[in-house]
């Protein structure tokens, strides 16, 4: 077993398609608001909380709207505290786009707050959850639906949705770009299918220290041999838990670990 941090061996393709979803959303910079309001004058003031969902909407919204992204690349929902000037932009929003399912915990919060009253909508929530049980019997659904092609769409839909009766007159535009971008979405399904498929069915096994790609693991055929930490990076992995996940490494002879940190790959040696 040998730990990989560049590509290097004949199924580098493949398992690294495991992150492209993820990846390939999260590279926007979306555009900051001009302070406009909604009750203000120019263009719809969309805020959108996580880096996939505004990268999703800058590319439907185009120059419609003034898009503010709330967290920026690598940073985590789970843990994220709110600044003053995330509430200022909660508050002058006409549209507020958010994962759900408790994704962004700390940010659903302080926009249910008294003095937000823009419209809410949970695009994530729209994609069919899968369950996760947290322990002690608690069964939440799992947040990173993006992981599942047909989720990625339907949250498509529902921003090009939201969109179109924040501003009809734009119908047009945001139907055409939602279009495109499905295609786009279609075309990396089939893509990541072709990828996976280079890969030994025996050696198509998936280990993460964050346990966010249910979605993704279900919808390519590979399974979750172990993961460090659940559905939430709030949680700390008990020395039981490491021990297990390095077992289950050992015993079905992982060649490969593609690891965010550098802790895990000391542990799994």
């Amino acid at each position: 077993m040998k730990a990989i941090t560049q590509s290097g061996g004949k199924y580098w393709f493949g398992v690294v398609a495991g992150v492209l979803l993820g990846v390939w959303m999260s590279g926007c910079t979306p555009s900051e608001s001009d302070g406009t309001g909604a009750n203000g004058e120019g263009k719809p003031q969309v805020v959108a909380t996580s880096t996939i969902i505004a990268d999703l909407t800058g590319e439907i919204a185009g120059e419609e709207v003034e898009l503010k992204g709330i967290l920026k690349p690598g940073t985590d929902p789970h843990v994220y505290e709110p600044v003053p000037a995330d509430n200022k932009a909660l508050e002058s929003a006409d549209l507020i786009l958010y994962n759900g399912y408790n994704l962004e915990p700390a940010l659903i919060k302080l926009m249910n707050a008294s003095g937000v009253k823009a419209r809410k909508l949970a695009v994530g929530e729209v994609g069919k959850s899968l369950e996760m049980d947290k322990g002690e019997g608690e069964i939440v659904p799992d947040p990173h639906v993006w992981g599942d092609v047909e989720n990625a769409i339907a949250m498509v839909n529902a921003i090009r949705d939201g969109l179109i009766e924040l501003s009809p007159e734009d119908k047009e535009v945001f139907t055409q770009k939602a279009k495109q971008l499905t295609d786009e979405l279609t075309q990396l399904d089939s893509w990541i299918t072709k990828q996976i498929a280079t890969i030994p069915p025996q050696q198509r096994q998936l280990v993460t220290t964050h346990d966010a790609f249910q979605y993704y693991a279900g919808a390519y055929g590979i399974p979750i041999a172990g993961t460090l930490i659940g559905i939430s990076t709030e949680e700390q992995p008990s020395a039981q838990t490491v021990q297990k996940l390095v077992e289950s490494v050992k015993q079905i002879g992982v060649p490969a670990i593609f690891a965010q940190f550098e802790r895990l790959v000391v542990l799994l040696y």
